[in-house]
């Protein structure tokens, strides 16, 4: 283990001569992994994947009210059992007048890579926020607006 931390000491300079790092050089690496790490972790995406095991139904319909207020298009995806949960959250917030469907694709995609001949299907569907939805509030809930 002593080895494996010298070597995380040492640099490669060129033609196999090594030096140690300088303090100041250190500092500055883990700046930069602390600040990619950041960067990963307030990444936001406006896709949903659904699964109909994973999470209950309304979780997806409320992730989607959620984003709406962040996004202007959202995009969904699943495969095999999960259309039919896909297509519920979909039209729930269709008929809430929440969302307005822009596009629906279906393909089939191969389900393993060692089995050549096992297809699931899977369907993409992107909405846009509806001219009729309203952001909502942080109290708004409460008081019934």
């Amino acid at each position: 283990r002593e080895r494996e931390r010298e070597k995380d000491d040492m640099e490669v300079v060129g033609f196999g001569v090594k030096r140690k790092k300088s303090e100041d050089e250190e500092r500055n690496l883990s700046r930069e992994r602390s600040s990619s790490s950041a960067d990963e972790s307030t990444f936001q995406s406006n896709r949903i994947q659904v699964s109909n095991v994973k999470k209950p139904l309304f979780f997806y319909v409320n992730l989607a009210q959620r984003l709406l207020g962040q996004f202007e298009v959202l995009e969904f995806s699943a495969l095999g059992l999960a259309i039919s949960t896909l297509v519920t959250v979909v039209e729930i917030l269709r008929q809430n007048q929440l969302a307005e469907i822009t596009r629906v694709h279906t393909s089939t995609v191969n389900a393993q890579e060692s089995h050549e001949g096992d297809f699931k299907a899977k369907m993409e569907v992107t909405v846009k926020r509806s001219s009729t939805y309203q952001q909502m509030k942080p109290g708004d809930e409460e008081e019934g607006k």
